[in-house]
């Protein structure tokens, strides 16, 4: 069963798909090596001139709790230039109160929740969920999921911490086109992931490709899109904490370093 929070919810979510629907149709073979996420917040990306450009907005919550789905759809405004290249982002969460094990059932109607994030301007979606070991299974089950029931040519991308891409070895069973690491608000793993990077360690084959940022933290985005590992990937994804303004979208690209050819 999934439940939607009031019908202010669904109107919120009738009038943001309006605002994003000036972009034209998504082509397949599009994929900026620059994105944007755009978190729960109004945001005003209209005048961005940068082209090709790509944003990753998020486009609803999903929490999974006593057995059931509570879908939270986005209810802040989102406005970008008709240029840019949208993916939606799901964020999953697990009630700390939820003890009954997450089942194969649920895995279906949430990659049902994802799919339906899916519209002609969109290049793919996009899933956030920061899993416990035990949520591995469903995890994969989820993935696996999706990516069935997402039409030919869609992109699966997914988040990832980034110790997953650096200890781990799980998302190699990954069905996913992109596994985007998140380099920000790592908490206690940041000194050691800080330092893998400076001694010149590899990530893991699956993270690669597209490595993710905040602004926030230029210290250590500098220290990320530097290093040995980062030289290797086709795309960045950056974040920040606050709405996106004229300052931040200009200390993000002056984090941007040249990508290997």
């Amino acid at each position: 069963m999934i439940d939607c929070r009031r019908m202010k919810r669904r109107l919120f979510a009738c009038i943001f798909s309006l605002a994003i629907a000036a972009p034209a149709m998504a082509a397949e073979s599009a994929s900026p090596d620059t994105w944007l996420w755009a978190w729960q917040r109004n945001e005003d990306l209209s005048n961005l001139t940068r082209n090709p450009i790509g944003i990753a907005y998020l486009a609803q919550t999903i929490t999974l709790r006593d057995g059931r789905l509570l879908l939270a759809p986005r209810d802040k405004s989102l406005r970008v230039p008709p240029h840019a290249v949208l993916m939606p982002v799901t964020r999953i969460e697990v009630s700390r109160a939820h003890s009954e094990p997450l089942t194969d059932e649920q895995a279906s109607k949430v990659a049902d929740a994802v799919v339906n994030t899916l519209s002609s301007h969109t290049i793919g979606v996009q899933i956030d969920f920061d899993a416990r070991q035990s949520e591995r299974p469903f995890y994969l089950k989820l993935l696996n999921e999706t990516k069935r029931k997402l039409p030919t040519g869609a992109k699966l991308s997914m988040t990832a911490l980034a110790s997953w891409c650096l200890f781990d070895t799980w998302l190699e069973r990954a069905p996913v086109d992109e596994v985007v690491p998140m380099f920000f608000s790592m908490g206690a793993d940041t000194e050691s992931v800080l330092n893998y990077l400076k001694e010149g360690r590899p990530l893991c084959a699956r993270c690669r490709s597209s490595l993710g940022v905040s602004c926030d933290q230029p210290v250590i985005a500098n220290t990320v899109l530097h290093s040995k590992s980062a030289s290797q990937r086709t795309s960045t994804y950056i974040f920040t904490s606050k709405p996106w303004s004229t300052l931040s979208l200009r200390s993000a690209f002056a984090l941007l370093v040249p990508l290997r050819p």
